[in-house]
Parts: structure tokens; C-alpha cells; sequence
């Protein structure tokens, strides 16, 4: 790293620690305690009001709060940003109401000109595909924003059947080009998951929004989890699955690495059944159920009736 970069990135440490020790100083950026001496001297010449403390627990302090340093990037940094940007071209629905062509003007108002050439080389040879745009009868924004107030909706679901929900949405995931969101629902008073698109309406609701940090999340989905899924599962997969299963990796699955292949173990509730079924069959002949016993009969089944449709 170079020293001008290393000092920018130093004047955003000692900025956000406040408090500090040389030591501290030389493990966050690698460099020797001679270099971290004169970067404490170069700091306060770059206007960095650093107050030494003397004894055994000093170190430096930063006084009063002074404006963060302009951002530098370097040409990596620029790449990556511009590089991010190229998901938003196929999504012009995100939870933050930004186009992909609002915010590259943006960021190509404040390029160094000697970057313009890798943003454009970006452009024209960086591609996402598979991430397929579509439109939702509720905003993604909105439905952002609850998470962020911690607000109870009233929503109207329709999946399978139309139903009205009570829920408390907890976070957004983007998994092969579908919006899920991770809700505390209320009626049924467990976690559960919907698919954006498939929720028609939402109203807030009245009801006061259940009080939990991310410890708690964690805990109670941990134990939801041990009670809903209570069966266990092993699926056989070859070498060349692997990509798929790289792609289809859900948080209820581990892989384990055997001489012959791979093994799949995890577990699964009797209800995703049918979902276990299909997803194994995107495998095809690479991947093998060995229990339990009634999945592979599941198999068969689906399988069974898939011939008769071409007999």
C-alpha cells in the first residue's frame, strides 16, 4: 500500500476509534513501529488533532471531532464500485428506489479522468445475468423501510391461496433473481419466509412490534429450527453436482468432502418434503438420496409420474 493511501485510510481509523495505541496503529496496517511513529507525526500535519497519553494504558486520543478526510480511492476501489453497480442494470425494483444509470452519473461526475477508461472496459465486459428484473405490487423500499422502523404489517399473501398475515419483517435476501423476506409472523408466532412478489398489499399495524436484537433472532430461529426440522437427510454427489450444489446451498445443508465425492447432510421438516423432491431432481444423475428411505420413495414417485406424461 502506498504511504499517501495508507495515510487516508489511517486518518478514517484513528477517526472512528477515537482512542488509541501504537500498537493498535501497527497491527491494523501491517507496518513497523518506525513507520507507525512517522505516521503519527505525517497525521498531525495532515491537520489530525492527536493527543499523546503517557503510562501504561496510554496511547493517543483524538480531540474534539474533526471532518473526515475526502475519500480516495484507489483504481481497485473504483473497479469494484462500478462493478457492483452492474446488478442494479437488471433490477430497476431495489429496496432503495436507485437506477443503475442515476447513480453511474454519479459516480462518473467525481472519476478521476484516468479512470474513465477501466469504468467504460466495465461496462462493456462485465455482465450479471440470471438476476431477472420484475415488478411487485408492494415496493421494495417500503417494505425496507419497515425493517428499519421496526413495524408490524397487515399483509395480503397469495402464494398458493389468498390469506391475510400479521407479520414483522426482519431482513431481505436476493436468491436467483426472487426477493425473499424473513418475517416474525405473528400468527402463527414463529419465523417464516415470503416471497415478495406475492405479497399484494400492506397496511401498518397497530400491534406493537416484538422486541428482539439480532442475538435473540438467532436464538429463537435456532430452536425453531431444531423443532421444525427434525428429520435427517444424506444425499450422494458427485464431482460434477458440485457447481450446482454451490449455487443451491440452503443454510439447513452442509457438504462434506469424501474420497468418491461428496456427501450432503442436513435436515428437513416433513412438510418440505415435495421441496426436498425437487431439489434433488435439478441434480439429475449427479446426486444420489441415500436416507432416509421415504424420500427416495418421494423420488421415485415424482419421477414415476414424470415418464407417464411422455408414455
Amino acid at each position: 500500500m502506498k504511504k499517501n493511501e495508507r495515510l487516508m485510510q489511517e486518518l478514517l481509523f484513528v477517526h472512528n476509534a477515537k482512542r488509541f495505541t501504537l500498537q493498535d496503529l501497527m497491527t491494523a496496517f501491517s507496518i513497523s513501529k518506525r513507520t507507525a511513529l512517522r505516521d503519527i507525526v505525517a497525521l498531525e500535519d495532515l491537520g489530525a488533532p492527536l493527543y499523546s497519553i503517557s503510562g501504561r494504558h496510554g496511547g493517543y486520543q483524538l480531540i474534539g471531532s474533526p471532518p473526515l478526510p475526502p475519500l480516495y480511492f484507489t483504481s481497485e476501489e473504483w473497479g469494484a464500485l462500478f462493478f457492483s453497480l452492474q446488478l442494479l442494470k437488471r433490477m430497476s425494483n431495489n429496496p432503495f428506489n436507485q437506477s443503475y444509470i442515476a447513480l453511474r452519473r454519479k459516480l462518473q461526475a467525481i472519476l478521476p479522468e484516468k479512470e474513465q477508461a477501466r469504468a467504460e472496459a466495465i461496462d462493456r465486459l462485465i455482465h450479471f445475468h440470471g438476476a431477472a428484473d420484475q415488478d411487485f405490487p408492494v415496493p421494495l423500499a417500503d417494505l425496507f423501510l419497515t425493517i428499519l422502523k421496526q413495524k408490524v404489517l397487515v399483509i395480503t399473501y397469495h402464494r398458493y391461496q389468498k390469506e391475510t398475515r400479521h407479520i414483522q419483517p426482519l431482513s431481505m435476501t436476493f436468491v436467483e433473481g426472487n426477493w425473499y423476506i424473513f418475517v416474525w409472523d405473528l400468527d402463527r408466532a414463529a419465523f417464516r419466509t415470503f416471497r415478495a412478489e406475492f405479497i399484494l398489499d400492506m397496511t401498518e399495524s397497530i400491534h406493537p412490534a416484538e422486541k428482539m436484537d439480532e442475538i435473540e433472532i438467532q436464538k429463537r430461529y435456532q430452536q425453531q429450527t431444531i423443532e421444525d426440522r427434525p428429520l435427517a437427510f444424506t444425499l450422494k454427489l458427485s464431482q460434477d453436482g458440485l457447481d450446482l450444489f454451490r449455487k443451491k446451498n440452503y443454510e439447513n445443508m452442509q457438504l462434506i468432502e469424501k474420497e468418491d465425492g461428496f456427501l450432503i447432510e442436513g435436515t428437513f421438516g416433513e412438510a418440505e418434503t415435495d421441496f426436498m423432491v425437487q431439489y434433488c431432481l435439478a441434480f439429475g444423475e449427479h446426486l444420489t438420496i441415500l436416507e432416509p428411505a421415504f424420500l427416495r420413495e418421494a423420488y421415485c414417485e415424482k419421477l414415476h409420474g414424470l415418464l407417464l406424461k411422455y408414455s
